[in-house]
């Protein structure tokens, strides 16, 4: 994943953990050992299951921050891009 650093330059990081709620959904959390926010992620395919069974595809996706008035605001992922 990519993070965007305080300076503005960007590091290619790798998350501290992937974590699973056991919710039978597609939703899967990357936990971060840092407070940078992160501006893209990609995982490599056949990595994780969904309920079906079936496999990711290799995958990449932009993240853009949404800001509010609430301190929960958190990072959304706005599209979906499947490697080619």
């Amino acid at each position: 994943m990519t993070v965007e650093r305080p300076d503005g330059s960007r590091d290619e990081i790798a998350p501290a953990a992937l974590a699973e709620l056991g919710d039978n959904d597609n939703n899967h959390l990357l936990c971060l050992g840092t407070a940078d926010p992160a501006v893209s992620v990609a995982f490599p395919a056949g990595q994780l299951v969904d309920p079906n069974r079936d496999r990711n595809p290799d995958t990449q996706v932009a993240v853009t921050t949404v800001t509010g008035p609430e301190p929960h605001d958190a990072p959304a992922v706005t599209r979906d891009r499947h490697k080619q």
